[in-house]
This record gives structure tokens, sequence and C-alpha cells, in this order.
């Protein structure tokens, strides 16, 4: 039996009620509403009938009296008043109220009007015979008529003494009946009062305390206690309500485990950000001085595949930090063809090296969609390197796909493989961080940041059901109202282009003479620099720490100061805040290189800094070059 739901408890303890209050009433009407009426009807016909009973008798004296004067004198006035009085009587008794009176009265006053009819019968007769000239037949039907008058008289005598006794046994019936009625209406208040009760009752028990209960369970809950649960053994809506409860708490504890990871990865991530972005910085350094000195053309291939990764495992790392720490993407109107064709690109060599088949179909002229590119290719390499791990694990075809299609206002990249496919218990959950099918090989955060790049960009990352067998992952993103034409064409000058523009020759550099101080816990970036900006005709001083950089400001003018922000002894901001009390000219020419992509952001948004004042390792020289330069240009010349 399935048990009734809050709306109906509800529907029920307002039966209950209602039907109290009814049952009062109805019991209050039958008891006492009969009672009166019986009452009313009995004794309400009683004194019009006696009063015109009395009246038929009073009239019958007069009529014999009259009879009797012309009877005796034979005066034709005494036979005009006898007719006179017999002309006005009549019915005088309503037999519509004789109905309601006790039997005994109504016998007796149906005796009394018979013999009043009778007795005028006789006197009526006896004028008849007087006017015949029968004296004696008339004196005998007048005797006789006076005999029935003396009965009426009885009669009436007889009807006083029966109404006394009627009366009496009406009152008795009145009292039994009204003490019925009062225990009647007393048992109906009892009953009405026990129905109000039981229906207080189930609103408390039903109502009332589950609510309370479910109450104190969520305040448990909101003061931080998520191991608790709401315990409500109905199955109505209040015990759905705690289900929902002990889902959304379950459902925030896990979030809450999975953020304290998640901070856990973000202070690693953030550590790991500058121990990996120095060396990449150092790469990236070394690769475009090798190009800008005339490395020899089967080697700038290479160097130019070491600047693309280099910049790859910077975003790569930036990604990772923008997945666990929030960071504003820099968008940009971007053709989504030349972002799978630059991506497929660097990931070419490792498809090859398996011998996995990579297939792109491209849809031409494909609206552009606003997003940064960096991003979107992060996202796309974890989408290839997961396809590209399933598809060589293929028994039979071993292949990828990319494919780029438009649907409405939505720009589509679709990821598929040929792979085993991903289970159906599994798939609600590989979107979720550290979830990995990958064994210990797997850290389980590719699909999370893929996840999360696609919400930022106001998109989705959906897996769907492929061609291949293995499994399809489509990325929609908002495409932009403009001609895809232009953009492609900008992004494939942008794609031809080298990475970095070769640097003007020292003499047309702009740094001749500059006083450059470069201050960096890395010997390999200071090396790096001290040797690009030594080229380029700066005069550069190194420091290894930020007490020392602190020191060479103290003591020596710069026209630019390039720190890096984790350093021993100070850090970078150390020295700026201590350059700005006591140097406070030359605080303005400190340029802050630092792969700790988090701290730049928080002093960038706090301090309000210009972006070519806080720049991302790994940075180009060029980018570098121009920020020294423009820092440079704000120190007084002699």
């Amino acid at each position: 039996m399935t048990q009734p739901t809050i709306r109906g408890w509800a529907w029920i303890i307002a039966s209950l009620a209602f039907a109290s209050l009814a049952a009062l009433a109805v019991v209050s009407v039958v008891a006492l509403v009969p009672h009166s009426r019986m009452v009313r009807q009995a004794t309400a016909p009683i004194l019009p009938l006696y009063s015109a009973a009395t009246a038929q008798e009073s009239g019958l004296r007069d009529e014999l009296a009259a009879a009797y004067r012309w009877v005796g004198s034979g005066n034709p006035a005494a036979l005009a008043d006898v007719r006179a009085l017999l002309a006005h009587q009549g019915a005088a008794l309503d037999p519509r109220l004789r109905a309601y009176v006790p039997l005994g009265l109504r016998l007796r006053l149906d005796r009394a009007d018979s013999l009043v009819k009778a007795a005028e019968a006789d006197i009526g007769a006896a004028l008849s015979e007087r006017a015949a000239g029968h004296q004696d037949s008339a004196l005998t039907l007048l005797a006789s008529a006076s005999a029935d008058r003396r009965l009426v008289a009885r009669q009436m005598e007889e009807l006083v003494a029966t109404s006394v006794d009627e009366a009496r046994v009406l009152e008795e019936q009145a009292v039994t009946a009204a003490e019925r009625a009062r225990l009647t209406v007393a048992l109906s208040v009892a009953l009405a009062l026990a129905l109000l009760l039981a229906s207080a009752l189930l609103m408390r028990d039903r109502v009332i305390r589950p609510i309370a209960r479910l109450h104190d369970d969520v305040r448990a809950i909101a003061a931080g206690d998520l191991a608790h649960r709401a315990v409500v053994p109905s199955h109505d809506e209040i015990g759905e309500l705690a289900q929902d409860v002990n889902q959304m708490t379950s459902a925030l504890e896990a979030r809450l485990k999975q953020q304290d990871r998640l901070h856990a990865v973000g202070e690693l991530a953030a550590g790991l950000a500058h121990e990996l972005n120095n060396p990449l910085q150092v790469i990236l350094a070394r690769s475009s001085q090798a190009l800008a000195g005339g490395t020899p053309d089967e080697g700038r291939e290479s160097m130019r595949l070491i600047q693309e990764h280099a910049r790859r495992a910077g975003r790569i790392v930036a990604g990772l930090l923008s997945f666990v720490r929030a960071r504003t993407a820099a968008r940009h109107p971007t053709d989504l063809n030349a972002v799978v064709t630059d991506t497929v690109g660097l990931l070419g060599d490792e498809f090859k090296a398996t011998r996995v088949a990579l297939e792109t179909r491209l849809t031409p002229h494909l609206p552009v969609a606003c997003v940064d590119r960096g991003q979107i290719e992060q996202l796309l390499v974890n989408l290839l390197a997961n396809a590209l791990h399933a598809a060589d694990g293929a028994t039979g075809r071993r292949a990828v796909v990319v494919e780029t299609r438009v649907e409405t206002d939505t720009v589509v990249v679709a990821v598929e493989d040929s792979g085993p496919g991903i289970p159906a218990e599994i798939r609600p959950k590989i979107f979720d961080p550290f979830f990995t099918t990958g064994g210990d090989d797997g850290v389980g955060l590719g699909l999370s940041i893929a996840a999360q790049i696609a919400i930022a960009h106001s998109g989705r990352l959906a897996l769907a059901d492929g061609a291949l067998g293995g499994a399809r992952f489509e990325l929609r993103l908002p495409a932009e109202q403009r001609p895809a034409r232009h953009e492609a064409a900008a992004s494939a000058r942008v794609a031809a282009a080298p990475a970095a523009p070769a640097p003007s020759r020292p003499d047309a550099a702009g740094l001749a003479d500059v006083r450059l101080l470069v201050a960096d816990d890395e010997e390999a970036v200071r090396k790096t620099w001290d040797r690009y900006f030594t080229r380029l005709g700066a005069t550069v001083t190194t420091a290894g720490d930020g007490q020392r950089a602190l020191d060479l400001i103290r003591g020596q003018d710069f026209d630019a100061i390039v720190l890096d922000l984790k350093m021993p002894v100070l850090s970078g901001w150390d020295v700026v805040q201590a350059a700005r009390r006591e140097r406070p000219e030359m605080a303005g020419r400190i340029i802050i290189v630092s792969g700790d992509i988090t701290r730049l952001l928080d002093l960038q948004t706090a301090e309000h800094l210009e972006p070519w004042r806080m720049l991302e390792k790994p940075a180009d020289l060029e980018t570098i070059r121009q920020a020294v330069l423009r820092a440079s240009q704000l120190a007084p010349h002699n």
C-alpha cells in the first residue's frame, strides 16, 4: 500500500477536522430541531381549538335561549334572532389543527363538535315544529338540544382536564428529549475534539516532526558536518527531500575532496611551473639564438620544432594551473581548422612512430570561434594523445580521425579513434578529476582539463557515438558571426611565420649602452640572457638571489632590471617593494619574468601593472628585448 504524501496527509487532516465540525452540526440539528418541532406542533393548536370549542358552547347557549323565547312567545323578532344566530354558526374547529393535537384531545373535540351540530339541528327542527303549530314537539326538540348543550359543557370540562394531563406528558417528554439532546451534543463535541486531537497528532507525527528533524539535519550539514546524513523514515515528499539532501551532501563531500586534491595539485603545479619553465626558458632562448646565429639549413627545422615543443610544454603547464586555479583566457577570433592543422603537425611524429593513421576531415570556410588558441591546442593535444593510446592498442584498424564541421551557430571539432571504446559503466566518470583508465601511467586530469577549457569558452566537450567503433569526443564552441576565410588566412600566415622573429643587428636593437640587471636563481637562465643581451650591446650585470639584486640596485644605476619572482634570500617581489622605498626612480624600470604564473596574475591584478612588466616563462627573447627596450626608455639619458 502506498504511503500518503504530504498533500495526502494534509487532505486527511483537513477532512477529519471538517468531519468533526460537520458531525457536531448534524448531531445538534438531529437532536434539537425535531424535538422542538414536535413540541411546537403538539402544543400550538391546543389553544385555538379550545377557544373555538368554547365559542361553540357559548353560541349554542345563546341559540337555545333565543329558541325558548320564540317557542314561548311566538314573537317574530325572537324567531329572527334565532335564525340570525343559527346563520352565523358553522365548522368552528379547524380540521387541519385537529390533526396535530394528541388523540385524547382530538376525540373530545370531535365529540363536542358533533354534539353542537346535533343540538343546532334539533333547534332548527324545533323552529319548524313551532311554525307548524306543534308546540309540544318543539319543546321536546329544545329539551334534547339542551341535553346536548349540557353534554358539550361536560365535554369542555373533560377537555380542560385532558389538556392539563397532555401538557404534563408533553412536558415530561420535552425534559427527556432535552436531556437526550444535551447528551447527544456532548458526545458529538467529544467526538469532534477527539477528531481534532487525532488531526493534530497526525500533523505532528507526519509533518511537523519530520520537518523539524530534517531542519536539524540540514543545519548540521550546513555547519560543516558533511559526514552527517538526514534520517527521515517516511517515503513521502519529506522523505524524498531527505534523500535529495543526502545525495547533495554526498556530492558536495566528494566535490570538496576533489577540491582538496586539486588544491594540493595546484600547490605542486605552482612549484613545478617554476621549476619546469626555467629550463624551458633556456631551451627556447638557446634555440632562438641558434636560429639567429646562422644554424645550417638541416638544423633550422629541428630548432623550430624544439621551439614549438618548448612553447607547448609551457602552455601545458599554464593549462594545468588554469585548471586548478582560476585564470582568464585570452580569447581572439581563431580559425579552428588552422588550430587542428598545427596541433596535428606537432604530434605527427608520434603517430608515425606508432604506425597509427591520422586523418583530418576539415570543413572549408569554417566560421571562426573566439578562443584562447593555446588552451584549445592543449585540449586537442589531450584528446589526440588519448586517441593515439586507444588506437595503438586496437587489434584491427589503427586510425584516428579529426574532423570539423558547423551546426547552425556552433563549430564542432571531433576526435575519433578505432580503439576498444569506453565501457558504458564508466562513461559518467570520464570527466571527473583523477579518474583514469590508464593504470599507473595515467593521472586522470587530461579529460578534466579539456572539459574545463571547453566550459571556460562557453562550449561543451561530450562523448558521442562514432563510426570507427572506438571513442569519439566532440568539442562544441559558439561560432563568431564573421567570415572565416580572412581569419583562416591570417592564421595561416601566423602558422607559416617563424615562431619568433630574428632579433635585429646589435647596432639596430636599441640596447647599445643600456645598463641591464638580470636576477634569476637559475644559472642557465642568467647565462643565456647575459649572452643574448651582451650581443645586443647592453652592459649586463647578473645576480643569483634577491639580496644580491637589491644590493646592486642600492649601489648602482640601471636602465632596466629583469627579476624572477622565486629567488633565495629575498623574493623578486620583496626586491620590488624595497626598490620602491629606496630607489623609486628605478622601481619603474623593473620587469618580472617568472614561471610562477599564478603569482604573476595575482600581482598584475592587485598592482594594476602593465602586461609588458609581467612576462611568463618561457618567454621569447624578442618579447623580453622589447620589454627591456621599453623600460630603458623610461630612464633619463645623459
